[in-house]
């Protein structure tokens, strides 16, 4: 319709875009053709309307169809609207139904599943023999459930047992995953039960009475490895089936290790180490080879078990403590009897002679003492040291020995009186030989630690003269003070008694007081006691000096970190002693009797210290023994 009146030419005047209608009406009214537009225009207005006729006649489907669409659409719509209302009314109770079914299907499979295996027996047994898959099963009902509804397994649903929602549940509220497995939670307790007897019966095979054997042998021990594996393998479908089985496991280690503890002996046939090995000793090494070897394949086994979870694999390893546990109790009497001989041929030492003024060849070679020492450890290295299997185990419990045999050999060589030039020159042989003797203790000396560090120190201070003591940085940051003091007391002369002499204790029984005394504090208060021993000593003789070598030990006391628990000794004036060594030195008598004055103001003894003064100047005694008088008269 729009193209036949676009180009018929009677409208072409009105289509134009410069069509003007008052232009076009005086034109036509000058032209007085008036009636002729009229008439023609008459018929395009009927040609027009025919036209929109034909075409309204022709869209009519089209619309109507359109038009139903719409008001399908508007049902559907309505429709929506009213189901929604009524979803909302219903909110808060679709849970409720859920839950009611779950519920009730629960009860119904619970009760099915005690009464199937009541009257079946074949049934009850496939069930319990094949839980875990049973199990396996169960967690993918869960997970499908979950893939429908995020987080179904943790939602919380009423307890399906009454009995145990009056006893153990609190709120009254179980999540379905938990309800699930209790449904099928008799076959679990079956299934552990049978699992605890697949991995104790090879155990109680191996040390049945009927074999000739005692202990079990390597191959038994891999089978018993390869049922544990298997138990864990298989009930890895759970984590809480494997924490079970572990628990399952733990007992089966701990029946193992109270199997061979019953061939373990820990009398004094055990622990005997003066001969060769005795039936029982040889026992003992076996069983501590077996349970070192049974540990390490459990620990093996672990490192190899990758979906094992943590809770599993700690309740193994504390199970495995009970076992490390009875190793050390199987080798501890030996031990222990080594640990005292070699004490005992330590002590022996106090029985040579090293008082000798000079070196000599013989001094070149060690002492009796560490010969003895040497042999004895050659000895126990090869009857009994050599069978053992368990090569880190004995370290671990060879290095403590070794150590305090280097802590009681400096001990004993501290205390060595009288020593000579050429004792000391022995003595430092022996300290290259007890490296030597000490050596089947450790795989490195250097594994030691400290007491190495010890040991190697106080070797070479013994070459040093008593003078080079006092500075040396090794004195309280390596080697211990007590043992230090302890050798110079051994240079001192006689009437300069060592500790345990002052105290007329005997050298055992002062190293047993050492060892109930290990604070430093300590110790060094039994060193001051007996220098203030000493010091009374030489003011009832009336002796004008003391022994240069006390000198030493008090300058080595005078060290920071010491003047809290020797304020008795020194003075704490710093300032004033100083200012008394540089009167000393200049022979100040003025000022020095000025600065007595002022230490000793207020005393009773104040003109006694005058008098030492005096006597020091009058008769020229030397630096350190003015200096001594001063601060402890």
């Amino acid at each position: 319709m729009e193209c036949t009146i676009l180009n018929d030419e009677s409208f072409k005047d009105f289509t134009e875009d410069d069509f003007d209608i008052k232009s076009f009406s005086a034109n036509i009214l000058q032209t007085k053709l008036v009636a002729d537009y009229l008439q023609h225009l008459s018929e395009l207005i009927r040609t027009l309307d025919a036209e929109i006729k034909q075409q309204v006649s022709s869209n009519a489907p089209i619309l109507f169809r359109q038009a139903s669409s719409i008001g399908t659409i508007e049902d559907v719509l309505e429709n929506m609207q009213s189901r929604i209302g009524s979803l909302k009314s219903t909110h808060g109770y679709s849970s409720e139904l859920v839950g009611k079914f779950w519920v009730g299907a629960m009860k119904s499979l619970k009760k099915q599943m005690k009464t199937s295996m009541l009257d079946s027996y074949h049934l009850r047994q496939a069930l319990e023999g094949e839980y875990p898959k049973l199990l396996k099963l169960q967690n993918d009902l869960i997970n499908r459930l979950n893939q429908l509804q995020p987080g179904f397994s943790d939602i919380e649903m009423h307890i399906i047992d009454e009995e145990l929602h009056d006893s153990e549940q609190t709120n009254g509220k179980q999540k379905t995953n938990i309800q699930l497995n209790e449904c099928f939670d008799i076959f679990e307790k079956s299934y552990l039960s049978i699992s605890l007897s697949r991995l104790s019966d090879p155990i109680n095979l191996m040390f049945s009475s009927s074999t000739t054997k005692l202990l079990p042998t390597q191959q038994e021990l891999e089978n018993l490895i390869k049922v544990i594996i298997n138990e864990l393998s298989v009930s890895t479908v759970s984590e809480v089936l494997v924490n079970k089985v572990a628990r399952n496991i733990a007992k089966a280690i701990q029946l193992f290790a109270a199997k061979c503890e019953q061939s373990i002996c820990t009398d004094s046939e055990g622990s005997q180490v003066v001969s060769a090995p005795t039936p029982a000793q040889l026992r003992n090494i076996s069983a501590i080879n077996i349970l070192y070897n049974f540990c390490s394949m459990i620990n093996k086994m672990l490192s190899e078990q990758q979906n094992l979870s943590s809770d599993a694999t700690t309740r193994i390893i504390d199970a495995l403590q009970c076992v490390n546990s009875l190793m050390h109790t199987a080798i501890h009497p030996f031990l222990n009897s080594v640990a005292d001989c070699i004490e005992a041929i330590l002590a022996t030492m106090h029985t040579e002679d090293f008082s000798q003024p000079a070196a000599s060849q013989s001094d070149s070679q060690s002492s009796l003492y560490m010969k003895e020492l040497q042999e004895f450890i050659i000895r126990i290295q090869k009857d009994y040291f050599s069978e053992f299997q368990c090569k880190d185990f004995m370290y671990e419990n060879l290095a403590p020995i070794a150590c305090r045999a280097i802590i009681l050999f400096m001990e004993h060589i501290s205390l060595v009186r009288p020593l000579g030039e050429g004792g000391i020159l022995r003595l430092v042989v022996d300290f290259a030989q007890i490296e030597l003797a000490l050596s089947p203790f450790c795989r490195r000396l250097t594994d030691l630690g400290k007491h190495y560090k010890i040991l190697k120190a106080f070797r070479s201070l013994l070459i040093l003269n008593a003078e080079e003591f006092q500075n040396n940085s090794a004195i309280g940051d390596v080697v211990p003070y007590d043992i230090v003091l302890h050798h110079l007391f051994s240079r001192a002369p006689i009437e300069m008694r060592s500790p345990h002499q002052a105290m007329n204790w005997s050298i055992s029984r002062y190293i047993q007081w050492l060892d109930e005394h290990p604070n430093m504090t300590d110790r060094l208060a039994m060193i001051k006691g007996t220098l203030e021993t000493y010091v009374q000593t030489v003011r009832n003789r009336q002796q004008k000096e003391f022994a240069p070598i006390y000198v030493i030990i008090l300058n080595i006391l005078e060290k920071d970190h010491l003047k809290e628990n020797f304020s008795s000794i020194f003075a704490d004036e710093n300032e004033l002693i100083k200012q008394k060594r540089n009167a000393i030195n200049n022979l100040e008598f003025d000022t020095i009797n000025k600065i007595t004055r002022t230490q000793f103001a207020g005393e009773a003894t104040s003109e006694r210290a005058y008098s030492i003064v005096h006597d020091v100047l009058e008769n020229g005694i030397r630096e350190g023994n003015i200096l001594l008088l001063i601060m402890n008269k």
